[in-house]
């Protein structure tokens, strides 16, 4: 669900862009590479792991033991907790069957008239020339084209200065190659039907098409009447999407671009501020995603040389046969990164690799066993991650147990939740640094899922 409301947002962002700076320009070629390459990079980029590319933002700037993270969920078999959820067909399982359902429609009409090109290709009249074959048929109502294929029914009504108009129209279509950019964009509608941003891709596509092709219709008929056949031919327009057609439904917006005089260089300024756009648009919907997901970094996966911080404690002693107080200082070095990490659970005969999982399995067992999912919370405060801090001594205890904040906050008894199951941790077996027990510090981020 993520990815399509992140690729709603890209969409958005990029053809709003267009409509406001680009759509009004004469710069068509441009205006057409605009629209695929936007509409196939706000599919691709959702999909693109930015955690990976890019260092995530630490909360800590420390390069902190940072552990493998914890999903809880409420109906986890391990876990001792029952909810109140409604019995019946949740709305979850209506939404994605209505969209399973408008797919397989949607799949049914591009196949249906995929079959209606065929069966007019297979049982009409065919006749080949160098850049295209003309198909004639009964059921042809008016001329269209489809790849090479020109589809046209002749009316001897036709003036042949308009006629020729029609055909350099329509060719004008098959040898851009517009059928592409409405197949392509006809097998992601299959997907994305219900995504109304995929409509007004589809409409400026198909309006930039058309203003490609009159371009090129004008240059063997005056402007004036290349008007009047378009306002003579626009009811005729047949019922199929994957094809191109003379007279299409933009009849006044083609009209005032054949009237428009060409854009000045200076309006194709306009195009080079897309790439600081993009960027803005990237660095935004990173950090969007940066306060949903925290990157999880593996213990083997620190390089860092190992770090330590100074922490000084205060000790107060009470002599109770003299009455007097005993203030101390305890300083501990609390390292950060070391050689070997604490292990957790009995791992015995393991090394490097094999060690580590050994440890992390026996944690989440444990955290799995010692949480409690809280109940009642308030409705959008009842998920998030949980992070918690704190330090594996010298000897293996758990100890300087606290919650964190993360970009995302989290409701409070997520992050006591999280806690209470951290400080329920029997010792582990210490981290080592040059051959010697220290004392490290390690984060536990637990993310609580109402679903999986």
């Amino acid at each position: 669900m993520f990815y399509f409301i992140t690729l709603t947002l890209y969409w958005l962002a990029f053809w709003l862009f267009y409509r406001l700076l680009l759509e009004r320009e004469k710069f068509f070629q441009w205006n057409r590479a605009y629209l695929l390459f936007t509409f196939l990079l706000g599919i691709i980029l959702p999909i693109i792991p930015w955690s990976e590319l890019f260092s995530p933002t630490a909360w800590d700037a420390s390069p902190v033991i940072w552990l493998n993270t914890i999903s809880i969920l409420p109906e986890a078999s391990n876990l001792n907790i029952t909810t109140d959820a409604p019995s019946g067909i949740s709305w979850l399982y209506v939404l994605w069957g209505g969209l399973a359902i408008g797919t397989a429609l949607t799949l049914w009409r591009f196949l249906q008239n995929l079959w209606q090109l065929r069966r007019l290709i297979v049982e009409g009249s065919a006749s080949v020339a160098s850049d295209h074959i003309r198909i004639e048929h009964p059921d042809i109502n008016a001329p269209y084209s489809w790849f090479h294929y020109l589809f046209w029914k002749e009316d001897p009504a036709l003036p042949a200065s308009e006629r020729q108009a029609i055909i350099t129209h329509e060719l004008a279509h098959i040898r851009q190659r517009h059928s592409w950019d409405l197949m392509l964009l006809e097998v992601t509608r299959i997907l994305f039907w219900w995504n109304p941003l995929w409509y007004a891709y589809r409409k400026s596509l198909t309006e930039v098409h058309e203003y490609l092709a009159d371009a090129e219709a004008l240059a063997s008929i005056p402007r004036k009447e290349y008007g009047k056949l378009l306002l003579r031919q626009t009811l005729l327009q047949p019922d199929l999407s994957l094809i191109h057609t003379f007279h299409t439904s933009q009849l006044k917006k083609r009209i005032i671009m054949m009237t428009k005089s060409p854009s000045s260089f200076l309006a194709a300024a306009k195009y080079l501020l897309f790439l600081p756009f993009l960027l803005a648009v990237l660095i935004a919907c990173e950090d969007s995603e940066a306060q949903n997901e925290i990157k999880e970094i593996l213990p083997e996966e620190v390089t860092e040389e190992p770090t330590y911080f100074e922490l000084v404690d205060t000790v107060i002693t009470f002599d109770p046969a003299t009455n007097q107080e005993d203030v101390s200082y305890v300083k501990r070095r609390i390292y950060e990164v070391v050689d070997q990490m604490p292990i957790f659970g009995s791992c015995a005969d393991l090394e490097g690799d094999e060690l580590k999982n050994c440890s992390n399995m026996n944690l989440i067992s444990h955290l799995y066993e010692h949480v409690t999912y809280p109940k009642d919370l308030p409705e959008g405060q009842d998920e998030g991650m949980a992070l918690t801090e704190f330090v594996v001594n010298k000897d293996g205890k758990v100890t300087d147990v606290r919650s964190i904040k993360g970009k995302m906050p989290v409701h409070q008894d997520l992050s006591e939740a999280a806690a209470n199951a951290v400080r329920s941790l029997p010792d582990f077996r210490p981290g080592m640094q040059d051959g010697k027990p220290v004392n490290v510090k390690m984060i536990l981020p637990m993310r609580f899922k109402l679903e999986d």
